[in-house]
């Protein structure tokens, strides 16, 4: 006598198996990233039009995204990295990001994401701007 098994065995054996483990596929899931940047003036955390629109476009991007996280990053010039100020000058640029995102698009600010700041974190660069990704 030979002995087989149903395909409703075979469903329910998959599943109880399988099942525990496809939290650990998750991680493997692509995400859509895209990176733009917004400079500023020497000592200054004004939102110009270029920056205004470049914040627009990105949300626009993940207007209709349910999850999605953005990713702020920082960079400067050697002569403003050495003021005493930098660090203040930063958070009033993120500041000003932040508050253009809420009050302009409605987007939570609590899924913008940044190092902390500390002069050690803002990278060196020709320009002064705020490094976005995006992450979909």
């Amino acid at each position: 006598m030979e002995f087989s098994y149903s395909k409703a065995m075979w469903k329910i054996a998959g599943k109880t198996l399988i099942t525990p483990f496809t939290f650990l596929f998750r991680q493997f899931e692509s995400c859509k990233e895209e990176d733009f940047s917004i400079s500023y003036k020497i000592n200054s955390s004004i939102l110009s039009d270029d920056a205004k629109k470049i914040l627009d476009d990105i949300a626009g991007k993940i207007k209709n995204e349910k999850k999605y996280t953005i990713h702020f990053d920082y960079a400067t010039t050697k002569k403003e990295i050495e003021s005493p100020g930098v660090v203040a000058m930063y958070k009033k640029r993120i500041k000003t990001a932040e508050k253009y995102f809420a009050e302009t698009h409605g987007i939570d600010v609590k899924r913008i994401l940044y190092k902390e700041l500390r002069t050690e974190n803002i990278k060196t660069a020709e320009d002064q701007f705020l490094l976005i990704k995006v992450i979909r």
